[in-house]
């Protein structure tokens, strides 16, 4: 099953931890998010390419985890650690960061919006569940910052919830489990464990919402577009899935040196078919995903001259 992959993917990334490399060197240091989560093990991975440098370009790396995109946005901008995680939707609604000099090394795959109700749940299409716990994520999280926007474009109420928990990724699908919460969302790349969990072992279903739902948001919301999770990509998924993806971005803080900037966007290029074993979540990952989903306007500009050399951007667009 996919979803074992991705978990033990995580485990193989977590065994090998990354070389020293000499003190005097730029040491990278990536905001990430719940250890269980695709950032964490994304994290891991860009830190074993960066072990496949040339040694003259090597640079140390180690990976942190936090709350999620809000909260790397705020440590890239007081510049705490030099390279954070985040979603494209949640970087467009922080122009702060932008602001305070923070730009997109790439983007490394899509950030899809699940929802995952108990499978008894039947409700109106366009109506939130009533009467139910649910879970939003906790503050700072991507997670936490997509609910909130989606359900207030599309009029969701959360009174009608007969609770709104905040509970962090790592604690939510054992929630959902033991029966404490009913609901939960989740902004992750696919296949994702919890989401998995919740619903081969939990009677769990993803919910499904009406095409015209989803594309009210995604008018509203220009990081994002339509996704389509195929069939059998998670237990009991029949039918392709229609919901909504964002990208996950690697950024890099005002600190960070060009060097490191052309250190990272050649070794991901240049590694492209390691990058994508390290993760079920990379499968799809190639070169071009770098600029895929992307603000040009934010590119760094040592990563948009790269981008631009390699024919991978085209003028001032990507493809």
């Amino acid at each position: 099953m996919r979803w074992l992959a991705a978990a033990c993917a995580l485990l193989v990334l977590q065994a090998f931890p990354v070389p020293a490399a000499p003190a005097d060197r730029e040491r990278l240091a990536i905001a990430t998010a719940s250890l269980t989560g695709v950032y964490y093990g994304a994290g891991n991975a860009i830190c074993r390419l960066m072990d496949l440098a040339p040694a003259r370009t090597r640079l140390p790396c180690r990976i942190e985890e936090t709350a999620g995109s809000g909260d790397n946005l705020g440590r890239l901008v007081n510049s705490s650690l030099n390279l954070g995680i985040a979603q494209s939707d949640v970087v467009l609604n922080t122009p702060t960061a932008a602001a305070a000099g923070v730009r997109v090394i790439g983007g490394l795959y899509p950030e899809v919006f699940h929802v995952v109700v108990r499978d008894w749940l039947r409700e109106e299409d366009n109506r939130e569940p009533s009467g139910i716990v649910f879970n939003i994520g906790i503050p700072g999280s991507g997670q936490r910052a997509t609910t909130e926007d989606f359900f207030r474009v599309v009029g969701f109420d959360t009174r009608r919830f007969k609770a709104v928990l905040e509970l962090d990724p790592a604690e939510q699908a054992d929630a959902f489990c033991r029966r404490r919460i009913d609901a939960f969302t989740y902004v992750a790349g696919i296949p994702n464990t919890a989401v998995a969990m919740a619903i081969e072992r939990c009677g769990g279903r993803l919910r499904d919402f009406r095409r015209q739902t989803i594309g009210q948001y995604v008018r509203s919301n220009p990081a994002t577009r339509f996704y389509r999770v195929r069939p059998n990509a998670y237990p009991s998924l029949d039918e392709t899935y229609t919901t909504f993806a964002s990208t996950a971005l690697l950024l890099a803080a005002p600190s960070l040196s060009d060097r490191a900037v052309e250190t990272l966007v050649l070794s991901l290029i240049e590694h492209a078919g390691r990058f994508r074993l390290m993760h079920p979540a990379f499968s799809e990952f190639s070169p071009q995903t770098l600029v895929t989903g992307v603000d040009p306007e934010m590119l760094h500009p040592v990563a948009r001259h790269i981008y631009t050399q390699r024919s991978l951007l085209r003028g001032t667009g990507a493809k």
